[in-house]
């Protein structure tokens, strides 16, 4: 139950994020911004040797390494990239199954791998208060789809649309890439997978 857990742990982290970032902000803190990246997959966990620290001669450095762990960093940084907080991949989400809700934020090149990643941002446990409408969800996938098809203009103006009806930064973030797309058009045959850095 791996994926399901990550999954779920990520959703209550979101659910409480608000709370505590006002919190912060009441005792004069900074604000709080984090990023989550969840796959699944193989790695090698454990300690990978003793390092030294000012504190001790010899502190043990218990860790995770491996392709997986690296996607999984990928994921990570992209969401500074597209505006959102945890993106999981379609690995996770077919372990995680409906444990939390989702939602497609498209297909992206990253360092490391040479087939494209399909990313999902997790919106919270499944069934939660605060998840985007039924309708919004199906236009932003509708929307996708267009950018898919490289119909940059009727897919700024859905995502246009959408980020004017509630704060959508992912939404937001494709209305910047379509206008860059319609500026600078992909070469011919483009597969609709966008190249994402991580950080």
């Amino acid at each position: 139950d791996h994926a399901r857990l990550g999954a779920e742990a990520a959703s209550e982290i979101l659910a409480d994020l608000p709370l505590l970032r006002k919190r912060l902000s009441d005792e004069g803190l900074p604000f709080l911004g984090i990023r989550i990246g969840l796959h699944t997959g193989p790695a090698t966990v454990g300690n990978m040797g003793a390092e030294r620290t000012e504190r001790s001669e010899e502190h043990f450095n218990f860790t995770v390494v491996g392709d997986a762990v690296n996607l999984a960093s990928r994921l990570e940084g992209a969401n500074k990239a597209l505006g959102t907080t945890a993106l999981m991949s379609e690995e996770t989400k077919a372990g995680a199954g409906d444990a939390v809700a989702v939602r497609e934020a498209g297909s992206f090149r990253v360092k490391g791998r040479e087939r494209p990643v399909r990313a999902y941002e997790i919106l919270g446990r499944a069934g939660g208060p605060a998840l985007p409408d039924a309708a919004h969800l199906a236009r932003f996938t509708e929307a996708l789809a267009l950018f898919r098809a490289g119909d940059f203009a009727r897919a700024r103006a859905a995502f246009a649309e959408l980020a004017a009806l509630r704060k959508d930064p992912a939404a937001e973030r494709y209305v910047k890439t379509c206008d860059k797309f319609l500026d600078h058009p992909p070469p011919p045959g483009w597969d609709g997978v966008v190249t994402m850095e991580s950080k």
